[in-house]
């Protein structure tokens, strides 16, 4: 500051000795070296011009280096917030996808597991017939057997015309006929489905040994009876047992509204 004060001053003498040659009454030499001071100050001037100028610029330059720094940085930083943004776009999107993907697996599940309910009704549905047709069809085929036997019965031996049919019309004689012939066609049709056999060999009225195995049904007790039972007895009845059982098997389903032992038969 000192500096620039006496350069302004010495600049103010020289101008002072150049405009006005006579106001100091005094030679050139004396003059040179207010010139002489005056031209130091003006350099000087100039010099502080020049410094200070230099100083502007690289304010100036700092100043523009310092925005072009901010400016890339702002830059870095709008690019980061670019890149973070698109980073969580992408992952919103990608959100969205697994989002409609497991909604889809939801409702896909919850498809299979209703497909899985009503295929399991269905099966549930179907065993339950299938378990009423074989109570059914067991219930059908012991009914059934027996009215194929007893259809059998009267094929070979007319014994259900014989058991139903009014005997007391007919003298003994008659119907002791048709008894043979009752007797006759009922045991073979007996012995083509059963090998009958007696439980005791010997002869009615005999004492016999009695099995303790099973006794209750080989046996059928009468007269006297005890909590044991006797090792042996008097033979009433030799009884019957089969040691083969080949009934006949119907083939076609049993009408329980309709159970038919054997049509009848007309004659056209």
């Amino acid at each position: 500051m000192v500096v620039f004060l006496l350069s302004f001053l010495s600049a103010v003498a020289l101008s002072l000795n150049l405009v006005i040659p006579d106001a100091v009454e005094s030679s050139l030499a004396s003059r040179l070296p207010w010139i002489a001071l005056g031209g130091i100050s003006l350099a000087s001037l100039a010099s502080l011009q020049l410094i200070w100028r230099q100083r502007t610029m690289k304010d100036m330059a700092a100043r523009l280096k310092n925005y072009q720094d901010q400016t890339i940085q702002d830059n870095h930083v709008r690019q980061t917030l670019a890149e973070e943004l698109k980073t969580a776009k992408d992952q919103l999107e990608a959100a969205q996808s697994q989002s409609m993907e497991l909604s889809k697996k939801i409702s896909t599940a919850a498809e299979e597991r209703q497909e899985v309910y009503q295929k399991f009704e269905e099966e549930a549905k179907r065993r339950l017939d299938l378990e009423r047709q074989a109570e059914q069809q067991a219930s059908n085929s012991g009914e059934g057997d027996v009215i194929t036997l007893l259809s059998t019965l009267q094929k070979k031996g007319r014994f259900i015309d014989f058991v139903m049919g009014d005997i007391s019309q007919y003298p003994d004689a008659q119907v002791g006929a048709a008894a043979r012939v009752v007797h006759s066609g009922c045991k073979k049709a007996l012995q083509e489905f059963l090998d009958i056999a007696p439980i005791h060999n010997d002869a009615e009225g005999s004492l016999v040994a009695l099995a303790t195995d099973d006794a209750d049904q080989l046996y059928r007790f009468s007269g006297r009876q005890s909590e044991t039972i006797p090792s042996q007895g008097r033979l009433v009845h030799k009884g019957w047992k089969t040691n083969r059982l080949s009934l006949p098997r119907r083939t076609t389903p049993l009408n329980p509204d309709n159970m038919i032992i054997m049509p009848a038969e007309v004659e056209l």
